[in-house]
């Protein structure tokens, strides 16, 4: 499996209110199922996959569920 890149991304304010982070991964190389749960489980946060949309597609949404809003 090739290195990901992996970004960390604060989701809240800084302490003392909030330092949340989440993991950010651009799946531009067309990661498995099975390294994609290698990368999240070696992160211990929140892991989200990038992937490219579909021709067709648009509209956007931008929400991470579970983030206590």
């Amino acid at each position: 499996m090739e290195e990901a890149k992996v970004h960390i991304v604060r989701v809240s304010p800084a302490p003392p209110d909030g330092e949340d982070t989440v993991s950010v991964v651009p799946n531009d190389k067309g990661m498995s199922n099975a390294e994609m749960q290698v990368v999240a489980s070696s992160y211990g946060q929140t892991t989200g996959f990038v992937f490219p949309a579909p021709v067709d597609f648009d509209f956007c949404h931008y929400e991470i569920r579970f983030l206590g809003h």
